[in-house]
C-alpha cells in the first residue's frame, strides 16, 4: 500500500517509556507513524521517543486537565478546517473527546477510521461494576461514553484488539492481538536466561524449583485471592513470582474489597506463604517484567468476568501473548479468547482456587505438559507479533484509501 498522508487524533500515547511497547495505544501511533506520513494531534504531550521520532508532526492542544479537555475539540476542528483536503485519511482514538468533530466533519471530507485500544463497553462497565455514585465526574464520562458510542454509526471502519458487542460488525476489524517480538527478542539477547522450553541449555535448570509468575494488579475483582488461596491448596514446590501494584495502589474501593475478603493485609499473606511466593512490586521497566517471564515455566492468567466484568470473556489480554512469545507455559481461565489461543490443557474451566491448584500441580509434576504447551505456544505466538499484524491494518485501511483517491 502507497504511503497515506494521515491526521491521527489522540488523548495520549504511552508505551515502552511509560508502560509496555506490546500495548495496542502505542502501536497504532506506531504503525500510523512508520507505515503512512502522519500528523498527530495530541491533547497531552507525547513522551514516547519513537513515535516524536517517525512522526511527520506532532501538536498538542493547548490548555490541561478540563480546560484542555474543552479546547481539543476546537483545536482539531480548526485544523482539519485550516488544512482542508490536505489528508487521505483521518484516524483517531475512541475517546469522546478525540471523536466528536469527525461526527460532523467525516461526513463533508474524507474516510474516517477508529482505533479502539480496549474493549469499547470496558470503561462504563468497570464504572457501573459497584454501581454509580451520580457526580458532575460521573455524569461527564458517560457523556463521554455516549459520544463515542454514537461515532462507532458515523465511522467508516473500527479497529479492535478485544471482543466486543456493541460494535457494528460490518465495518469491525478485530486484531487478536499482539506482541512486540522484536522487543522479546531485544531482552532475550541481552538477558542471562533463554527462552528455551526445557531443552537443558542450562544444566542447573533441571534441578531448581518451578518457577510460576503471575504480573497484574494485586486486586480482588482481578482474582489475586484466588491465586493466593490456590497457593495454600496446591502441594507441590515451587516460587510464585508476583509482578504489579498491591492493593493499596487501587485506591479504597480494592482496598476494601480486599479487607472484607482476607483478615490480614496483602504484604501478611505475602509473607506468610514466604516459602512459595516472591513479591517483586510493581516493575517499571517492563524489560525487568519480560526477563521474569522468561526465566518462568508457569504464567497464571485469571480472568473474572463473571465478577461484573463480563468483558474479560472475549477480551485478548497482552500478558497471555507475552508468555507465549517468551516460552511459557500457561495457565488461564476459559474464555471466548483464550480458547482460541490456548491448548485445552491450559484453560482453567472455572475462576476456582481447588481448580486451579489441581492445574498447577499437574503442570509441576509433568514435563512432558509443560514442554508441549511452551512449543505450541512459541509456534502459535509468531501470528501475534505486531509487525506481523500490521499487514491486517493494511487490509482494512486499503479500500478507504482507494475511495478517497478515487473520490480525489
Amino acid at each position: 500500500m502507497a504511503m497515506a498522508r494521515v491526521l491521527y487524533t489522540v488523548g495520549t500515547i504511552v508505551g515502552p517509556e511509560t508502560r509496555s511497547s506490546s500495548i495496542p495505544k502505542f502501536q497504532y501511533a506506531n504503525y500510523l507513524s512508520e507505515a503512512h506520513e502522519t500528523t498527530i494531534l495530541a491533547k497531552e504531550e507525547i513522551k514516547e521517543e519513537k513515535i516524536r521520532k517517525q512522526a511527520e508532526t506532532i501538536r498538542t492542544s493547548p490548555g490541561s486537565g478540563l480546560l484542555g479537555t474543552l479546547i481539543f475539540p476546537m483545536f482539531i476542528t480548526f485544523h482539519v478546517i485550516s488544512s482542508w483536503g490536505s489528508y487521505d485519511l483521518f484516524a483517531t482514538d475512541d475517546w469522546g473527546v478525540s471523536v466528536l468533530p469527525f461526527i460532523i466533519l467525516s461526513r463533508f471530507s474524507t474516510n474516517w477510521v477508529i482505533f479502539c485500544d480496549d474493549t469499547p463497553e470496558g470503561q462504563r462497565i468497570r464504572r457501573r461494576r459497584n454501581g454509580i455514585d451520580w457526580s458532575l465526574e460521573t455524569v461527564y464520562l458517560e457523556l463521554l461514553d455516549t459520544v463515542s458510542r454514537v461515532s462507532f454509526r458515523f465511522a467508516d471502519e473500527i479497529i479492535v484488539t478485544d471482543g466486543s458487542r456493541i460494535l457494528p460488525s460490518d465495518k469491525t476489524t478485530l486484531v487478536k492481538g499482539g506482541v512486540d517480538c522484536k522487543f522479546i527478542s531485544d531482552v532475550e539477547s541481552n538477558s542471562e536466561y533463554k527462552i528455551n522450553c526445557y531443552q537443558n541449555n542450562n544444566p542447573e535448570s533441571v534441578q531448581a524449583p518451578i518457577r510460576i509468575i503471575y504480573a497484574g494488579n494485586m486486586y480482588i475483582h482481578r482474582g489475586i485471592d484466588i491465586i493466593l488461596d490456590a497457593v495454600k491448596e496446591s502441594e507441590s514446590e515451587y516460587k510464585l513470582i508476583l509482578i504489579g501494584p498491591p492493593p493499596e495502589r487501587g485506591g479504597e474501593e480494592v482496598m476494601s474489597e480486599f479487607r472484607n475478603y482476607y483478615s490480614k493485609s496483602f504484604t501478611q499473606l505475602v509473607d506468610e506463604y514466604s516459602e512459595k511466593i516472591e513479591y517483586k512490586g510493581f516493575l517499571s521497566d517492563h524489560r525487568d517484567v519480560i526477563e521474569e517471564m522468561i526465566r518462568a515455566d508457569i504464567g497464571l492468567c485469571i480472568l473474572p468476568y463473571d465478577r461484573q466484568l463480563p468483558h474479560y470473556y472475549t477480551s485478548y489480554i497482552i500478558k497471555i501473548f507475552e508468555y507465549m512469545s517468551t516460552g511459557t507455559s500457561i495457565l488461564a481461565t476459559k474464555t471466548r479468547a483464550t480458547e482460541d489461543l490456548l491448548t485445552p490443557d491450559q484453560l482453567i474451566e472455572e475462576n476456582d482456587s481447588t481448580i486451579l491448584a489441581n492445574k498447577i500441580d499437574n503442570f509441576c509434576s509433568n514435563t512432558e505438559l509443560r514442554r508441549s504447551c511452551c512449543e505450541n505456544n512459541l509456534n502459535n505466538s509468531e501470528k501475534h507479533c505486531w509487525d506481523h499484524l500490521w499487514r491486517e491494518f493494511d487490509e482494512a485501511l486499503n479500500p478507504l484509501l482507494e475511495t478517497t483517491q478515487k473520490r480525489n
